[in-house]
């Protein structure tokens, strides 16, 4: 009887090991949550006044926990600045910045170049990555290439999505270390199937959470800034001499000319069309002319004749 049920009995084990394990996983995931909203709650005091725990978080500066009874709270922050400067040579500059940027550790992520024309002045775009501890020191050099036109700083606070994202990774890793440990206790094809179905529910899971993780630990890791150099307005030189002059109406004739020819080129099927239409009417008025003129003589001679006989008769 023993080994009649033994399988049986393993099945059952490893079915109750794999529900304990998953139901504790779950668990964890939502105790994580249930515990960053008490923190949250807990940094407001019951008068509505905000606690030297908020107060500490706030100035980026964590409490000690042998003063406030809690561990000390480090916050993760997105910066993102926006930089515009004015420079005799956009083009330059944006090299250079560049090189600084390279300089403290970042690189240049995307830029754009548009000369100047008679609208708007030469412009260069940058949107450059650095370090975040590194960003106020670039910014302070950016700002050396050129007249600083307007400097823009945000910052948005992650600490809850990081500390979330964490508990998170570590209660899956626990979960599926659990996992391996029982499809090595399975005894037959339906508990080892069942047991790799769970694990891979898991390995999904746990890798769309390290993606998350990477991302938002480059955010925090590597700031943002964005940077715009104009040239300056007024730079093109406005003394022209004869020279200039005769290329620019050299210029506005061979513009006409081929506006002109452009335009003939255009009319040119119209033209011929109502040339076609224009003869076939002609011919018609032609032909109709004709043919009244040639009525009219042969009624002035029917009337002649006519006007002899009763003549003639009258006489006789």
């Amino acid at each position: 009887m023993n080994k009649r049920f033994a399988p049986a009995f393993g099945a059952a084990s490893i079915a109750l090991a794999l529900g304990v394990t998953l139901g504790l996983s779950g668990c964890t995931s939502t105790d994580s949550m249930s515990s960053l909203e008490k923190d949250s709650m807990s940094m407001m005091a019951p008068d509505g006044a905000v606690s030297d725990a908020a107060i500490g978080m706030g100035s980026g500066i964590g409490l000690d926990s042998s003063v406030s009874g809690s561990p000390t709270v480090e916050r993760s922050t997105i910066e993102t600045a926006y930089l515009s400067l004015t420079s005799s040579a956009p083009q330059d500059a944006a090299l250079k910045a560049g090189e600084l940027v390279a300089q403290a550790g970042g690189f240049v992520q995307d830029s754009s170049w548009s000369p100047a024309n008679e609208y708007s002045p030469e412009i260069a775009y940058l949107t450059v990555r650095v370090p975040a501890d590194s960003i106020d020191v670039v910014l302070t050099a950016l700002g050396t290439l050129g007249t600083v036109d307007s400097l823009s700083r945000s910052q948005s606070d992650v600490t809850l999505q990081v500390t979330d994202l964490n508990t998170r990774i570590a209660s899956l890793q626990s979960s599926l270390d659990d996992l391996l440990a029982l499809q090595s206790q399975a005894t037959n094809v339906s508990d080892l199937i069942t047991v790799e179905a769970a694990i891979a529910q898991r390995q999904a899971e746990l890798d769309s959470l390290v993606a998350q993780q990477t991302y938002l630990n480059d955010q925090v890791g590597m700031s943002t800034i964005g940077v715009t150099i104009s040239g300056a307005v007024g730079s093109t030189p406005t003394n022209q001499s004869f020279w200039d002059g005769l290329v620019a109406g050299w210029n506005s004739l061979a513009v006409a000319g081929a506006a002109l020819i452009v335009g003939l080129g255009f009319a040119l099927p119209w033209i011929l069309l109502l040339a076609v239409i224009g003869a076939v009417v002609f011919a018609i008025v032609v032909a109709l002319v004709r043919r009244s003129r040639g009525t009219a003589p042969a009624a002035k001679s029917t009337s002649k004749t006519a006007a002899k006989r009763a003549t003639s008769a009258s006489k006789k």
